[in-house]
């Protein structure tokens, strides 16, 4: 069961990473609204359709998605109790992380508020 609970905490540790290297790479560009950073490899994010934000984008929205996933980590302390099962707790911080997901997504799609 810990391997389950340590997944969910990974899961989280990565998007805290990837959020800070979307700012970094944002940042290089100066945070312009004609930089693309993208979700994707290869061929281009508009000729692909792949969803991406540009870099005065994640100039506020990478450290919002950092503080969402703390966010997320708080919450399961606080609302779950403490004897909770840990297939249980962890599935539900899996579910909150799913969610910080959708947002970024939803962001990245619109590419703005």
């Amino acid at each position: 069961m810990k391997n389950i609970s340590r997944f969910a905490y990974w899961v989280s540790g990565l998007g805290i990473i990837g959020s800070i290297w979307l700012w970094i790479f944002a940042a290089i560009s100066g945070f312009s609204s004609e930089h693309l950073v993208c979700f994707s490899t290869g061929d281009g994010c508009l000729d692909t359709n792949n969803p991406y934000w540009t870099s005065s984008t994640a100039l506020w929205l990478a450290p919002l998605i950092i503080v969402l996933i703390i966010i997320t980590w708080f919450v399961s302390m606080l609302v779950l109790p403490k004897n909770t099962p840990e297939l249980l707790s962890a599935f539900f911080v899996i579910i909150l992380l799913c969610g910080v997901a959708m947002i970024a997504m939803k962001f990245a799609a619109e590419n703005g508020l």
